[in-house]
This record gives C-alpha cells, structure tokens and sequence, in this order.
C-alpha cells in the first residue's frame, strides 16, 4: 500500500461526520426543561392554597416550594452548556484533525515541489485548542451575566470555521490538481457573510439562527464527503 493510500484510510478517524441533531442538542434541552419548569410551577400553584401563597415572600415555606423550581433551571442550565461545550469541542476539533490529516496527505505524494506550498498553506491556517473552548464557553454559558459573552465567542468560532474551510478547500484543490485531479467539486464551501447572518438573525428573533446552526454542522460533513470522492478518484505516482 503506497503512503498516499495508506494516509487517505486515516481519513475514517479524522472527518468527523456530525449527526445533524447534535448542535441543536443544547437548544431542545433548553426547551423542553423550560416547559417542564413551567409545567411544575404550575403544578405548584395548584397545590398551594391562596394562604400559603400569600405569604411566599414572608416564611421559610414560599423558598421550599420555590427550590424543586431553581433547582430543576439550574440543572438544566448545567447540561445545555455542558453540551453546548462538547458541541464546540467537535466542531474545532474536526477542523483541526482534518487539517493534520490533509497535509500529511499531500505530504505522503513523491510530486515536483510544488505540493510543499499547499502544505505550508494548511498549514498556516489557525489551530484552536477545542478544550480550551469548550471550558470557556460552558463556564460562561452557565453563568448569567456572562452568558452574552458565550454567545458572542460562538458566533466567532461560527464566522472562523466557515473562513477556515473555505481556505483549506482552495488548498485542497491546488494540491489534488497538482497530483492528477481534473475535475470538479459537487460541493464547494459557500463563504458565508458572517454580518448578514448576524442581522437577518435580529430580523428573525433568532429563529434564522436555527439556519446558520444547521450550515456550521453541514458544510464540513459535505466537504469532507466530497474530498473523500475526490481522493478515491485519484491514483498518484
């Protein structure tokens, strides 16, 4: 089996095909705990006769009905942002290992030289320590008035992954015409315009929001479908 081969089947362990339930995990967990939070505090209100409630804010009473309620939000706080962290972990991470695993791909191809400059191109691009971001955005995420900040930084791993594969995809096709690649991609990674996401995300109330979730999760499973079909089509020297 030649390296280039050999480097390709490394490929199974690198491009992360992300199930496209997963990024929208944190939000449905949000969701339906919320509903449940209502549902038990109006389950709660049923219970409670006008005299109890009345006196909430005066006795020990009203702070024990009230915690199976704070607990249950804080627990589901806890989990939306602990997943809202694991999806940020994959999301670089993937990035990353599919960059590693493309420049020793084209590392691994005896050519004339000139695949060293797709190479250092790859290599250039940024790489981001997943767990660090994944600790950072789960802390803030949980934390209420640090919660804007989580979002403004997943916003900005959104808006630098998106730049990022567009890049790699150029390399990628430098690189794979170099060793006999003559044709052309089904797919191409759509450089995305970050501010007009963010305002037609306004416009919507968050609901476009839902969109721009669905591409970061996407496009890479369908970049790395398609180099995939490219890299079997082809048999160096």
């Amino acid at each position: 089996m030649s390296d280039y081969q050999s480097m390709r089947k490394k490929r199974a362990e690198t491009d992360y095909i992300m199930p496209m339930w997963l990024p929208f995990l944190p939000i449905i967990i949000s969701i339906v705990g919320g509903i449940l939070a209502a549902a038990l505090a109006v389950g709660i209100g049923l219970i409670t006769s006008a005299q109890t409630a009345a006196s909430l804010s005066s006795n020990s009473n009203g702070i024990l009905l009230l915690a199976p309620i704070l607990i249950m939000v804080f627990a589901i706080g806890a989990v939306s942002a602990a997943l809202m962290g694991y999806v940020m972990y994959r999301l670089i991470k993937r990035f990353n290992d599919h960059a590693l695993r493309m420049k020793a791909l084209f590392g691994s191809v005896n050519g004339d030289g000139r695949e060293n400059q797709v190479i250092s191109e790859i290599d250039s691009l940024p790489r981001r320590d997943p767990a660090e971001w994944a600790i950072i955005i789960a802390i803030f995420s949980i934390i209420p008035f640090l919660s804007i900040v989580a979002g403004i930084l997943t916003l900005y791993i959104f808006h630098s992954l998106n730049k990022d594969y567009v890049k790699i995809e150029r390399a990628e096709n430098n690189g794979f015409m170099q060793i006999g690649w003559k044709g052309d991609r089904y797919f191409k990674m759509i450089d995305r315009s970050t501010a007009l996401y963010i305002v037609l995300t306004i416009i919507t109330l968050g609901i476009f929001m839902l969109y721009w979730i669905y591409t970061v999760a996407k496009d890479p499973n369908e970049h790395f479908r398609e180099d995939w079909r490219i890299e079997d089509s082809i048999t160096p020297s």
